[in-house]
């Protein structure tokens, strides 16, 4: 399912933070406006039609594939710890004692909603809930952000892993070949 601006822009200063850091994300998303998701484990990013492409007829408007770019390794790291950030600054100065959080808007892996870091375990799924990983438990606005930064530093670190991982040089698969000058008996 693709999402839009579910969250608050934020202060100028993050703004100008988070273009700096995730340069590509933040044109596609935040200035050309793109729709983002995730279908099977892989992120992607979706272009809407625009009003030209609108009044064409439909064979000659782009396609869904056309307009989908498929986020893969760091990069689908990357719209995560990018939406997270945006998250986590839309919720700053909020303050609730006790309130469940609609996990709908944070487009986050359902593999981080258990998690540990640095001895702060947490686990946002919520039995009670029709669907595990949609509301989470009832919690206070600052155990929340707590969470919040606990997701982003362990993404943070998958994040240098991917990236360490895509950096490896791939080994080269050579087929076998025999010589010409070589003796079959």
């Amino acid at each position: 399912m693709p999402y839009a601006h579910d969250v608050g822009l934020g202060s100028k200063s993050f703004l100008l933070q988070l273009k700096k850091d995730h340069p590509f994300l933040f044109e596609h998303i935040m200035c050309k406006e793109y729709l983002y998701g995730c279908k099977d484990q892989t992120f992607y990013l979706v272009d809407k039609l625009t009003e030209s492409e609108k009044e064409m007829p439909e064979p000659l408007q782009r396609t869904l594939e056309d307009r989908t770019i498929w986020l893969r390794g760091s990069a689908g790291v990357e719209l995560q710890i990018f939406d997270v950030k945006r998250y986590i600054e839309s919720h700053k100065n909020k303050f609730a004692k006790c309130m469940r959080y609609n996990m709908d808007y944070l487009m986050i892996d359902e593999s981080l909603h258990k998690g540990e870091w640095k001895g702060f375990s947490y686990d946002v799924t919520d039995p009670k809930s029709p669907d595990h990983y949609w509301l989470t438990p009832p919690m206070s606005a600052a155990k929340w952000r707590k969470i919040l930064n606990a997701m982003l530093c362990i993404l943070k670190n998958q994040y240098r892993q991917a990236k360490a991982e895509e950096k490896k040089p791939k080994r080269r698969k050579v087929p076998f070949k025999t010589s010409m000058y070589a003796v079959i008996e």
